[in-house]
């Protein structure tokens, strides 16, 4: 066989990625000597997620959408532990019965050619059929791939077949991962998925960082899940602070921006959202707490630059339960 039939190593290419994209997560004040975060601090100053690191002042913050109305007070929830026959019997409905065994904590359980495998206390479940799909012409997948509206009924029945009904599960849209190798220099697209994603919801809030995802193949089976969703109880409720003040908290705690924004000049907010967080950079929280979800640009000596960063929308409950 001659090397231009020769098939080059395969390189899996991720061009859509479930849920939120994030690489870096910071938490803590700005130091006002220079741009950079300083070392961790209280979650009630900021908990900030970006895609790059860079933190800086910019005095000049507008508001560029219109701001929701927010109740006075909202309610704080603890968070529950899944007990361990609870996990199982999950394991179970997914017709997983092989021995479990533990690691760190979290639980294990091999039936081939599934996998199973839950955080402690539940919080993170995750599902995985390796049932091989030999590799197949593009062509084969463009004919055979069911399409999103398909992928979606698909999931729905898997949930629904598998008995998994979490509270708050409100459908979020799709994506497809694509696998391509290379062969005579060029790319060849040899496998596609469809990850149909959800997200969780406490009444109209979101929580934020929490899904429930799976993907389709093109034989219309489920070969991942991944579960990540807090069970929770009501705590107590605390007063909440006004969109308009937590923007204004930005003008304090510093912006995060991509490496390259070096003179910030101002910025823009394109959305401003309330929901929970139950985690910072540095721990795994017992309560979910009500923060806004702030979103948009910082223009300077670049054209703009993207943020995004949560500021506790209670500072009463921040500063007590953390």
């Amino acid at each position: 066989m001659t090397n231009k039939l020769t098939y080059f190593w395969i390189i899996l290419v991720i061009i859509a990625i479930v849920g939120a994209i994030g690489a870096f997560w910071y938490l803590g004040s700005v130091n006002p000597l220079g741009n950079r975060q300083s070392g961790d601090t209280s979650f009630s100053v900021t908990d900030i997620h970006s895609l790059y690191p860079g933190t800086y002042f910019v005095s000049d913050i507008m508001i560029g959408t219109p701001l929701q109305e927010v109740p006075d007070k909202l309610m704080v929830y603890s968070k529950q532990q899944m007990s361990e026959d609870e996990i199982f019997r999950i394991a179970s409905d997914l017709g997983i019965t092989g021995e479990p065994t533990k690691e760190s904590g979290w639980i294990f359980i091999r039936d081939d050619p599934c996998i199973f495998s839950a955080q402690p206390g539940g919080r993170v479940i995750t599902y995985d059929d390796e049932t091989p799909i030999p590799g197949i012409s593009p062509e084969y997948i463009d004919s055979h791939l069911p399409s999103d509206e398909d992928a979606k009924k698909i999931a729905d029945e898997f949930l629904k077949t598998h008995n998994i009904h979490p509270g708050g599960l409100k459908f979020a849209g799709t994506d497809h991962n694509v696998g391509y190798y290379t062969y005579n220099d060029e790319w060849i697209k040899n496998d596609e998925k469809i990850s149909v994603k959800y997200r969780h919801f406490i009444n109209d809030y979101e929580i934020f960082n929490e899904k429930l995802g799976l993907e389709v193949t093109i034989n219309r089976s489920i070969s991942s899940m991944f579960w990540k969703w807090t069970r929770y109880q009501p705590y107590r409720e605390y007063q909440i602070v006004s969109p308009e003040k937590a923007v204004a908290a930005l003008q304090k705690t510093g912006i995060v921006v991509i490496e390259g924004m070096q003179s910030p000049e101002r910025a823009m907010v394109r959305n401003i959202t309330l929901g929970y967080l139950g985690e910072t950079h540095s721990k795994d929280l017992d309560y979910l707490i009500p923060v806004y979800k702030i979103e948009g640009v910082v223009y300077g000596n670049s054209p703009y630059a993207e943020f995004f960063q949560y500021i506790p929308a209670s500072p009463g409950a921040a500063s007590e339960l953390i």
